[in-house]
Order: structure tokens, then sequence, then C-alpha cells
């Protein structure tokens, strides 16, 4: 079949050119169409990101456009005329990227900045050119473009991605992309103007709030700002223009005495916002990216950067895909076809958080006039939020979501990874999933200074190869470039590599660079020893380890990007017990505190989850952050299918032992798990507290368990059937899961119940800790359980014949049957959407798990040490 092109995109705005500049890298045939006849000169989306920055100095120097711009310093708020909060930004230290802070630039410069870069490859937008049929079938697509003289083309292309904003033409071509969302209620004016006499800062957001309503005042250029007002206050038919003169009464009624006079208005409109996110962001053929596939509140000033972060993403993945299928081979057909699906299952996950954080900061600040909530706002905002701004700390966790440094795609597909089990000399700061931080390494071949994002650019794959402490262990010359033959014979994809050396060697080649302070390999983790970093051609990490686990890297490699399975190996997660599902990282010692306020909260408490009864400990990673350490323990005999001969007593004193492993120095811990995971948990806390374990018997104590979380486990003793009959489940297994997985997790599932049966609930009357201490508490009298939160869920499993599933025999009883048990082990019960074996499936799902887990870890930290048993 002949194709005119292999891409064609909808849409010449910034997501639309941006992957135009992408394909272009890639050396994919593509066309680009707009509609529009020339570009608008409106300013419309004003922030870009420092991420967004970023990626776009992967296509030339980004220098350019932030001359054209105003950096964004801070932001700040009046209440009713008066200073009430300073949020500032440019104290906070960062010092992993050559872009620091947020650039406001209007659209228009943007998209000129982005032609520039495109015109590069010597293309452009085709301009005007509308889609007005799109038909897709297996092989490709079918694209009616039609011009204003009348003269249609049809193109046979082989994907279509639609960049083409809310009213998509590619996304209502599909059967399947559902737009879900609604519309703000409140309704905005507009205007890009000039301010004469005024005062008002010109490198922040100013925010002026009152009981009436909103105003806001951000720079765009040298001359220019943009005042944007809610227009509740202002008397303006939904059919009438407002008019400069009515937006100068709002502006004076709501702003302090010398914020100026409006004058050389060059855009006054009023426009309402909406917030909705596609339902899936591709259907075959068809692909959606930014506004077409979400659009929500123009709040920290996100919509635009994650549209061009979407084509970044799917830009090298399509060129990677295209590649394969000129294989001719069904195997890599269908691994491009994976390939192409993890386009939506890293981004969408992005769209809707963004989503969530954009409506909730939104619906913060625009409360509606004269409401009671306003009342609660503006205390906060005068009186909280100035306490919150004086820590450099919550200042960096809120930059961190604005500028978008913190979006990741750690554990969502096979294309991320990292190096498991114990090791000197490394620990795992970044991991596979991560932005690539930046960093100054010296070229001693240039004799000049480079940035490490600077060095890894282009369309291969980068490959860093850092030598570690030639003192306490490093590598050589020849131990790296053997490794670097290594990696790239086994990679699937073009690969370059770049070494990064800690001491003064003599530089054999361009590619070596020099870290002699050694602040790159500690930002990597790599403090003593050397290690690798693959890095995507999207500048996010794809592997990353310790040289010394090499083969781990191979490994990965062996299905990167030629495997036909999305999701990852559940093998990987028995390979270190427990294994580190998240991490925390606590503030810098060496901050100094102005307040109270300022003052760090205590560690949080790490929270062990015990796998279900399939086994896995798979859905743990699928959660949420959990503000903590969180450790994962799979079944060991996953793989082996070997039973467990002393039934789950046997498993916990096993578990006792990998929890003290992973937290060697005692203290409080949380254990809970799913299912079959919480009723593990009583048993772990019980040998605990009386020092179980298969170590040595004589020795303290050193693990306190303040308490329990169970995830919907229902308690095993039952009181009466009633002649109910019990149901089983079947599972509903993923199209791509393979039958050895099948047959494991079946397996556990059989002994999960066996043991279950055999289980005599652990007695607590009578026994006394061992020595008189738990941990280093002393323990008057005798032990009891600890406090337990209860996960419930609210619905029954789904059933076609009369009986009931072992997981609902106690559904009705909020304390799922736990009264048989002891009238006092349940402390709250936390009921949680879904039935039994969903709760972890769907992203509103997950969401409400996430947070449920949060709730109960903060109760049962809120309970105090006294509450431990």
């Amino acid at each position: 079949m002949t194709y005119d092109c292999d891409v064609l995109i909808v849409g010449g705005g910034p997501v639309g050119t941006a992957l135009a500049l992408e394909l272009a890298l890639h050396r994919v045939s593509f066309r680009i169409v707009d509609r529009e006849p020339i570009r608008s000169d409106k300013s419309r989306a004003l922030v870009i990101q420092p991420r967004t920055l970023e990626l776009l100095n992967r296509h030339g120097a980004a220098d350019a456009i932030v001359q054209r711009g105003r950096i964004v310093r801070g932001a700040a708020t009046y209440i009713n005329k008066q200073p009430a909060s300073h949020v500032i930004l440019d104290d906070l230290g960062t010092t992993d990227t050559e872009f620091t802070l947020p650039l406001n630039v209007s659209q228009a410069e943007t998209e000129r900045f982005l032609d520039e870069c495109l015109s590069k490859y010597d293309l452009s937008v085709e301009r005007p050119v509308t889609a007005t049929s799109i038909i897709q079938d297996d092989a490709g697509a079918t694209v009616t473009l039609e011009r204003p003289s009348g003269k249609n083309e049809t193109v046979r292309v082989r994907y279509v991605v639609g960049c083409d904003g809310a009213h998509s033409v590619v996304r209502h071509a599909s059967n399947k992309m559902a737009f879900p969302g609604g519309q703000y209620p409140q309704d905005f004016i507009l205007c890009d103007v000039q301010l004469r006499d005024s005062n008002v800062a010109q490198d922040r957001l100013t925010m002026y709030i009152s009981n009436k309503g909103i105003l806001g005042v951000l720079p765009v250029d040298g001359k220019l700002v943009r005042v944007v007002a809610s227009r509740g206050p202002v008397a303006v038919s939904d059919q009438e223009v407002p008019t400069l003169d009515q937006l100068q009464a709002y502006f004076t009624a709501m702003t302090p005495p010398g914020s100026g006079t409006l004058h050389s208005p060059l855009w006054l409109t009023r426009f309402r916002l909406h917030h909705r996110c596609v339902s899936q962001y591709r259907d075959g053929r068809l692909f959606v990216a930014g506004d077409a596939a979400h659009i929500h509140s123009p709040a920290g000033g996100q919509g635009m950067n994650a549209g061009i972060q979407d084509s970044i993403n799917l830009g090298w993945k399509l060129a990677r895909a295209l590649s394969l299928q000129q294989s001719g081979s069904p195997k890599l057909a269908a691994a491009a076809d994976a390939l192409l699906d993890t386009y939506d299952l890293e981004r969408r996950p992005i769209g809707l958080m963004l989503l969530r954080g954009t409506d909730r900061i939104f619906s913060f600040i625009a409360a509606p006039p004269n409401s009671v909530f306003v009342l609660f706002r503006n205390f906060f905002l005068r009186y909280i939020a100035p306490r919150v701004a004086r820590s450099r700390a919550r200042r960096k966790k809120m930059f961190h979501f604005i500028s978008q440094f913190g979006v990741n795609y750690r554990g969502r597909t096979r294309l991320v990874g990292e190096a498991t089990g114990s090791f000197l000399g490394w620990r795992a700061i970044i991991r596979g999933g991560d932005r690539l931080p930046d960093g100054k390494v010296w070229s001693k071949a240039e004799e000049r200074e480079t940035s490490l994002q600077r060095v890894c650019v282009g369309a291969p794959h980068h490959l860093l190869l850092f030598s570690g402490d030639a003192a306490r262990g490093g590598l050589g010359q020849g131990e790296l470039e053997s490794a670097a033959e290594r990696v790239v014979a086994a990679c699937q994809a073009e690969v370059r590599v770049h070494y990064v050396v800690r001491d003064d060697r003599p530089a054999p080649g361009k590619d070596w660079y020099t870290d002699p302070a050694g602040e790159l390999h500690a930002k990597f983790g790599f403090w003593r020893k050397a290690g690798y970093v693959l890095v995507r051609p999207d500048g996010y990490v794809a592997h990353i380890g310790p040289l010394s686990k090499l083969q781990q890297l191979l490994s990965f490699l062996d299905e990167y990007l030629v495997s036909s399975i999305p999701s990852p190996k559940l093998s990987s997660m028995f390979d270190e017990q427990p294994s580190l599902i998240q991490e925390y990282e606590l503030p810098s010692s060496g901050v100094n505190y102005n307040s109270p306020w300022d003052r760090p909260k205590p560690a949080p408490t790490p929270l062990v989850l015990i796998h279900d009864g399939g086994g896995t400990i798979f859905p743990y990673y699928c959660l949420g952050d959990l503000d903590r350490p969180v450790y994962g323990i799979a079944n060991p005999n996953y793989d082996s299918g070997a039973a467990w001969e002393g039934g789950i007593p046997e498993m916990a004193r096993h578990y006792c032992d990998f929890i003290r492993s992973a937290l060697p120095s005692g203290g409080d811990v949380i254990l809970g798990g799913w299912s079959l995971g919480g009723l593990i948990s009583l048993e772990v806390a019980r040998q605990l507290a009386d020092g179980g374990g298969d170590d040595d018997d004589d020795r303290e104590v050193r693990l306190t368990v303040v308490g329990i979380i169970m995830v919907d486990s229902s308690c095993p003793l039952r009181s009466i059937t009633l002649g109910r009959q019990i149901l089983r489940h079947d599972v509903q297994w993923n199209t791509n899961t393979r039958e050895e997985t099948k047959e494991k997790v079946m397996r556990c599932f059989s002994e999960a119940v066996r043991m279950v049966a055999d289980w005599k609930l652990p007695a607590w009357e009578g026994v006394h800790a061992r020595n008189g201490t738990i941990g280093s508490r002393a323990v008057a009298g005798p032990l009891r359980p600890p406090p337990v939160v209860l996960l419930r869920a609210i619905e029954h499993l789904p059933r076609t014949e009369h009986g009931v599933s072992r997981v609902d025999f106690h559904r009705s009883d909020p304390q799922l049957g736990w009264g048989l048990y002891r009238k006092d082990l349940i402390t709250r019960v936390i009921d949680i959407p879904g039935h039994h074996f969903n709760l972890f499936h769907t992203e509103t799902l997950l969401d409400s798990t996430t947070e449920a887990i949060k709730k109960a870890c903060w109760t049962i930290e809120m309970m105090g040490s006294s509450s431990a048993f």
C-alpha cells in the first residue's frame, strides 16, 4: 500500500509544531496542516515552564525565546487591597537546570520561535488547510484535506495526530475517545494592555481578591501586562463585548492606590473555562495531544506546557514504531503497537494529575463572590499562606508541581526501570522514569564547560557511564569502554555513549567529561562506585543502576522497545525483599529556620505493605504518593511454587526478618496489605511483639508496630453460614497476561485459601513482651494488638448466581467480621468505592485507595506512641 507520508499532524499551534520538530529530528516523513491562514497575534497561553524550556532547548538555543519574555520571580496576593502574602521563587537554590524560573511570553512569540526551529529542517506548517474527513482502518488512515479554493485532496497516512484544540476533528473521528468534564460557572474578561503610572510589580503574578471577585495582573513583555478579572461584578451582557472603561472601573475598585491606569489595549475579550480529559489518548491510528486531549483552568500555567510535553513523548515513539514496522516481522509489529500504547499509559495520568491540581487551585481562588467559603479563603491567604511561604521547603515542593520538574513515568510501562537489590556505594535517588537532572561537566577534549542536558541531545538514546571514585573502587577507561560496548550491542536502538569521570585522567575522546568535585556523581547516587544511566530521547531516564549490576540493564534491553508486552515483569518485584516502592527524602539539615512554622515535621513512619493472595505487590506500585517510605513484600515462593508448610506463621517469621533488613536501625513501622496482606500483617505484628523471626533469638526487639492498615481484609472467622453457598470468583486477566503468570498467581491463590483455612488467629491475652520492652519502650502488663485501620470496599462482587464470595461474607458488617476475633481490634473504618478485586484497577479507584491509605497512616501516627501495643 502506498502512503503519502507516515504521519499527518492536524493543528499547527505550539503542540503540533513541537511534534513536527520531534518527527523532523527523527527523520520521519510527515505533514502538518492548520485551518487558519496565518498565526494569531494574540498572546493566549503566556507561561513556558522550566521543564518545557529544557525540552525545547534540544532543538535550539531556548535562551533566544527567554529574551523575548519576562522571568516570573514570584507571586503576591492582596485581600481587600491590603497585602496578604508574597511567594518568592528565585531563592529556592535550584541547581539542576539552566532554566530555574517560569517565563511569561506571548504565545505568538512562542509559535514564532518554534517556526524558526522547524525552518532549520526546511519545513513549515501548511496553511490554510482543513481536515474535513478522517477514516481509519487497520493499516492507516484516509484523510480529506480542503483548501479555501474548494479543491480537496485525499491523502493516505499511517497515523494521524490531533493537535487541533478542544473541538478536535481528530478526536471526533474516533468512536472511542470520550471527552468528559464540564464548564466552570465563572465568566471572565481578559485584556492585554499597557499600564501607566503603576507601582504593580512587573516580574511576578499579582492577585487582587475581595468578597466581590478576583483580578490578576501578569507581565507579558517590557510594555504589556495581562489583566484577567472575574466577570460577575462587571455588568456586561452575554452579547456585549466588554470595554476598557468597564475594566478600568473594576481595576480601580480591586487594586490599592497607585496601581495605575490601563491604556492602549491590544486584546480585550471575554471567555469561559472548561475542565475535561479525554478517555484515551490513542485509538488505533489516531492520537490526540494538548487541548485536544485535556483542557483545564490556566491556574499554574500548565496547559500548553503539558501539550508540548505530550508531543515530545509521542514523537520518538512514533519514529521507533515506524522503524519496527519496516522489518515486516509480526512480532516487531506487535511490539510497535505496544510501544505506541505507552503514550497513553505515560501521558494520560499526567493530564489527569494536572487537571485535578489546577482544578483545586482554581476552585479555591475563584470562589463564588459573597459565599461562606470566601471567608475561609481570605483567612487562609491572609494568615496561613504567609507562614507557608516562609518555608523554602514548602515553596520548593509547590514549585516542583508548577515547573513540571516533578513529572515522571515511574513504574508506568516497561520503558523505565532501575537496578534492584542492595548495593554499597549507590543510593537510588534518581529512578527509571525520572527527568534527567542537569549539571555542569568539563569537556577536556574541547576545553570548555557544558551541561549534561546539552550533551544528551538529538535522536539517539544516551548512555552515561560514571567512573566513580578511583580511590574507592571506581573504574578505569578499559572497564568503562567494555561496559559501553556491551550496552550498545544489546540495545535495540541507536545509543550514544558519554563518560563522566571524577579524576583528572587524560580525555581519550570528545565524549569524555570531568566531574572533579563529584557533584554529578552524588546527584545520581553514585557516591563511590561506578554507575550507568540510560536516557531516552525525550530526556527521561530509561534505566539506572551501579555498574556492578550492568547485567540487569542488559536483561532490561533484551525486551526494551521490542516486546509486545507493555506491562512490567512481575518477576522484577521479587529480586529484593522488601522492595522499596516509594522513597522519602528528609529536608536538608542545613536549613536555617526563622520560626517554628518553618521547621520540618518529624520523619513519617515507614509503611510496609505485604502481598495479596496472588503473591504479588504490583498493585502497590500503582498507588499515588503516600508521603513516606513505602516497602513491599512479595511472596518469595511465587516462582518456585513451594508450599509454606507452617502456613501463615511460617510466612510471618520470614517477613519479620525482611522488615528488619529494610529498617536495620529499628524504630516505628506501620504494617498493612490488601486482602491476605492484612491478615499476614496481624501475624507479623504478633511475632515482632515477642521478638519473632529467624535471627538470633536472644537479641533485643528493635521494631515497634504502631498500627496496621487492612485493605479490605475480611476476618476469616465465620459466625453462621445459614446455608449460603460460597462462590468462586473468576479472575479477570489482561489480554497480554502470559499463561505462566496466570499459573503462578492462581497457585498462590490456592495456597492462600489453604493457609487461611488452617490459620489460628494470634492470641494476645496472657502474653508479655520479652525482657519487658518493645523496641526501646518499656511495656507494662499484657500485650494487645496494635491499632488497626480497616479500609472497607463498599460494593459486593458482581455475581450471577445465588451465594456469596469469601471476600464478601462479612460485607454487610462495617468491621468485616473482626468483632468475632476482638471487639477492640478495629480502631477506625474508612469506606472506599469499588469491590474487593477492583480497588487498584482504574485511576479513579486508585486515587480513592491512595487517599484512604494516606488517611489511615495519618490516623495511626496521630494516635501517638502511647497507642503502640
